[in-house]
């Protein structure tokens, strides 16, 4: 009856996680579409990513949309920001997350600390 056990364990063990192993290597995709990685990179290549800046404000622009750090660093702040633009002045400190967006870093959170 032991050797019954020694095997009948493995090979129901076999049965069941052999299949899920081979569903994770060979992915199923019809002709003509791209494979999950592919689809995978996409995606990720399309979620909106954020950064941090600091730096000191070189320059601001009259409408102070767009500000310019001592690195040159360009940063373009929206207009859901409007109130963060009063406080903004050349020789202050700013920190500030950022998304990049249609090439220009649009800010997404402002702190500025007066020069």
């Amino acid at each position: 009856m032991r050797i019954h056990w020694v095997f009948t364990v493995p090979t129901a063990l076999l049965l069941v996680v052999l299949p899920a192993w081979l569903a994770q290597l060979t992915p199923l995709t019809m002709p003509g579409q791209p494979s999950p990685a592919v689809v995978r990179s996409q995606a990720t290549d399309q979620t909106r990513r954020t950064d941090e800046v600091r730096g000191k404000i070189k320059s601001v622009s009259q409408s102070g949309e767009e500000v310019i750090l001592e690195d040159e660093t360009k940063l373009v702040i929206p207009d859901s920001l409007k109130e963060a633009r009063r406080e903004l002045r050349s020789g202050g400190l700013l920190r500030a997350t950022y998304a990049v967006r249609n090439g220009q870093k649009v800010v997404t959170s402002i702190d500025v600390r007066p020069a």
